[in-house]
C-alpha cells in the first residue's frame, strides 16, 4: 500500500495532541530521524539509533532506547494491521513541554512522536534516477555546537528550498557562509575524483546523515574505495568525475547536471549501488 492517511503516534498514544508548550514546537528543541520503511522492515536502524542517541548526548536530552525500541514496534504493528509495507517514518524526540523562556527546566519528560506516512513517488527505483541540482544562494551559518546534528531548527533548509519551484530540480545544493559545499537541502553530496570518493566535512554546519556514514564506514570499504572528508569548493564539485546525492530514503542517487556542468553515472556511484542494494537486501 503507497497511499494511505498518516499513522501518528505520541508518547505511545495514536493521534495524541502536542502541548504548545512543548518545546520542540516552542523552541525547535529536539532532533529526529527520517526512515525509510521497506517491506515492512527498517534498514539502517543501527545507525539511526547511534545518531539519536549521539544527538541526544550532545544537546542533554533524555534518550530511552528501549522506551524508542518499544513505541517503535507499536506504531509499526499497526501500520502492519492496515498493510503498510512501504512507508516513511520520522522519530521526533524533545526536551518536553517547559515553561516560558529558553531556560532548560529542571524537569522535563522527554516527548516521543512517530509518524509513518506515504513514500514518495517511485520509492523502490529512486536511486536509478538522476538529479538536477539547483544551486541554492542562501547560505548555512556555522556553529560547531550544532553541527553535524539533525535538530529540529530547519529553517535555514525551508528558505533554501523555497528558491526554486521548477520541477525539473529535484534537490538543491548548499553551501555555508564562507562558500564552502557543505550538501543538500535534504541529503548529502559526495563526489568522485580519480576513484576517490570526498565529500565535505559536517563540523562546522551541516548534517552528518545516516546514509553518509553507512557509506562512509560500510559501503566504501566494501567495494574497496577510499573516502575523504574536506572542505570542498565549488569548482571541485564541478571538476568532479562523478557526483552523488544520498540519504535514507533516497539512497544513492547519481547528479545530472548543476548549472551548465553535465555527469552520468559514474562506476563508482553505481558499485555503492550495488553494495547498498546488497545490504538492505541482508535487512542490515
Amino acid at each position: 500500500m503507497l497511499s494511505f492517511s498518516p499513522i501518528v503516534f505520541v508518547n505511545g498514544v495514536e493521534d495524541a495532541p502536542i502541548s504548545p508548550l512543548d518545546r520542540g514546537f516552542a523552541y525547535g528543541d529536539g532532533v529526529f530521524e527520517t526512515m525509510a520503511m521497506r517491506g515492512g522492515h527498517l534498514p539502517l536502524l543501527k545507525w539511526h539509533y547511534r545518531r539519536l542517541r549521539h544527538s541526544c548526548d550532545r544537546l542533554g536530552i533524555k534518550f530511552d532506547q528501549l522506551e524508542l525500541e518499544q513505541q517503535l514496534a507499536q506504531v509499526l504493528f499497526a501500520a502492519s494491521q492496515q498493510d503498510i509495507t512501504d512507508a516513511v517514518v520520522k522519530l521526533i524526540i524533545t526536551r518536553g513541554v517547559g515553561g516560558r523562556g529558553y531556560a532548560i527546566p529542571d524537569v522535563a519528560e522527554t516527548t516521543l512522536c512517530i509518524i509513518i506516512v506515504p513514500p514518495p513517488a517511485n520509492f523502490l527505483k529512486t536511486n536509478k534516477t538522476a538529479l538536477n541540482l539547483f544551486l541554492c544562494e542562501h547560505r548555512l551559518g556555522r556553529n560547531k555546537h550544532l553541527a553535524g546534528l539533525k535538530h529540529l531548527n530547519k529553517l535555514e533548509y525551508v528558505l533554501a528550498r523555497a528558491e526554486w519551484q521548477d520541477e525539473n530540480f529535484s534537490e538543491g545544493l548548499l553551501r555555508d557562509s564562507q562558500g564552502w559545499v557543505v550538501e543538500g537541502t535534504s541529503s548529502n553530496v559526495f563526489i568522485v575524483v580519480d576513484k576517490v570518493l570526498l565529500t565535505p566535512l559536517v563540523n562546522h554546519c551541516g548534517v552528518a546523515g545516516v546514509m553518509r556514514n553507512c557509506i562512509i564506514e560500510h559501503l566504501a570499504p566494501f567495494i574497496a574505495r577510499d573516502v575523504k572528508e574536506l572542505e570542498l569548493t565549488l569548482d571541485d564539485i564541478k571538476q568532479a568525475d562523478e557526483i552523488f546525492m544520498c540519504n535514507s530514503v533516497m539512497g544513492i542517487r547519481p547528479v545530472e547536471s548543476l548549472e551548465d556542468c553535465r555527469w552520468g553515472s559514474g562506476l563508482v556511484t553505481e558499485e555503492l549501488q550495488q553494495g547498498l542494494a546488497s545490504l538492505l537486501a541482508a535487512k542490515l
